[in-house]
């Protein structure tokens, strides 16, 4: 085993090494560093998902490659080339380029590439112009190694600042990045200068999108998240010209590797909503509550069915909350509720403090109880405001659980990926 950085902790080394070896199995490292040379960079999104325990989307990197040998070895590779539009669509076999900021944009082996040519920049020199330092940590395409230690260990504690707060002050893009990275990590920590900074500059992001509405895809991302809620708060206090209109304010539905199935309940076959019927009232027994069957509260579904058309699980989904499981087996539940954890940013559920099977499953599936009570509030007062100021938090079995003041409902631990 290679040694990781010496200036870091153990703990440290042993995530450094684990986020390098992760990154190395999810690209086809020979087939890219044919594109566009081993002196070249992962830097972004897909570093910081990795560290953070997250399945990364999306890769961008940069090369010193000029745009003529990109371009020159995309053809030789038998890509063909598409025009670059706006919101790109990433297709199979073809490539777009944005003239502008030297950027290629193509899909290998199922992963949707970003490459910017950027001469003979250092690192360093990319990083002084980046949003935040949840962007700046890098993976070397020639060592297969993390470049950055500093950056890889505030990302790794969930520490937020802005690289330079001057551009940010004048880069509505900038503060919509930061806005997303809110949305998705409710434990991110932010100082009250950063968070200032943010709050002062939505009247800014109001505006830019008033005057570019075609650029309203951006916003996207910053909601149906398991922390949307205080993104939403934001701009509460502000005309917002209705630049969120029409913005879904939670997933449709939840990505599944190809062994499952996922639809939103609208999109759901008749004859399949009747077998997943049956089999979740087969599987709660006389504990069946017909009122929790894709009620109101659910818009979406996962399931597993075998080859004879038998489901092997399912569970009903609000958004990214896993409302309800049920399987045939307690390892079909961690198999169903791990594959959704690896394929998305947040899953995150309640679960009875007297379920004790399903909280002893979490670890397996992916899901982690949250301990601290200020997390606990946090989420669920921002996914359910009609909570706030009606919270009892406690310790119950070891857990910290919830309740609602004046409800007869079993205190609830809250977990999430």
């Amino acid at each position: 085993m290679e040694e990781a950085p010496s200036g870091l902790k153990e703990k440290e080394r042993e995530e450094m090494l684990r986020v390098e070896n992760t990154l190395k199995d999810s690209l086809p490292i020979n087939e890219l560093v044919n594109i566009f040379g081993s002196d070249s960079f992962l830097i972004g999104g897909a570093v910081r998902d990795v560290i953070l325990g997250k399945s990364p989307g999306d890769f961008d990197f940069m090369s010193r490659y000029t745009v003529d040998t990109i371009k020159h070895n995309l053809d030789n590779l038998g890509f063909t080339e598409t025009q670059w539009k706006e919101d790109v669509e990433f297709e199979s076999g073809k490539y777009s380029f944005n003239s502008g900021a030297k950027v290629f944009n193509f899909v290998i082996e199922g992963k949707e590439i970003q490459v910017a040519s950027i001469g003979g920049k250092e690192v360093h020199e990319l990083i002084a112009n980046a949003d935040s330092n949840l962007s700046c940590c890098a993976f070397d395409m020639g060592s297969l190694k993390i470049q950055n230690p500093d950056f890889f260990v505030e990302i790794l504690n969930k520490e937020f600042r802005f690289i330079d707060v001057e551009l940010v002050k004048n880069d509505p893009m900038k503060i919509v990045n930061a806005l997303k990275q809110i949305s998705r990590i409710p434990d991110l920590k932010i100082s009250d200068a950063d968070m200032e900074v943010i709050s002062q500059s939505i009247p800014m992001v109001i505006e830019f999108f008033t005057e570019n509405p075609h650029r309203r895809h951006k916003l996207k991302p910053l909601f149906g998240n398991i922390n949307s809620g205080q993104v939403l708060s934001l701009f509460e206090n502000f005309d917002t010209n209705n630049i969120l209109d029409g913005l879904d304010k939670k997933k449709n539905k939840l990505n599944v590797s190809g062994r499952f199935h996922s639809f939103s309940v609208e999109d759901l076959e008749p004859e399949i909503k009747v077998k997943l019927s049956a089999f979740i009232a087969s599987r709660f027994g006389k504990r069946f509550d017909p009122t929790k069957l894709f009620n109101n509260k659910v818009n979406s579904v996962t399931y597993e069915i075998d080859s004879a058309g038998s489901i092997l699980s399912c569970c009903q989904i609000d958004g990214e909350r896993l409302y309800a499981t049920s399987a045939v087996s307690s390892e079909k539940i961690v198999e169903l509720v791990g594959d959704l954890c690896r394929n998305n940013y947040n899953v995150w559920s309640t679960i009875s403090i007297s379920s004790t099977l399903l909280i002893n499953l979490c670890p397996s599936a992916g899901l982690n109880i949250v301990e601290d009570p200020a997390l606990v509030e946090k989420i669920i007062t921002n996914n359910y405001p009609q909570y706030k100021g009606k919270l009892v938090i406690e310790i119950k079995r070891g857990h910290t659980v919830f309740s609602k003041i004046g409800s007869d409902d079993t205190p609830q631990v809250l977990v999430m990926s």
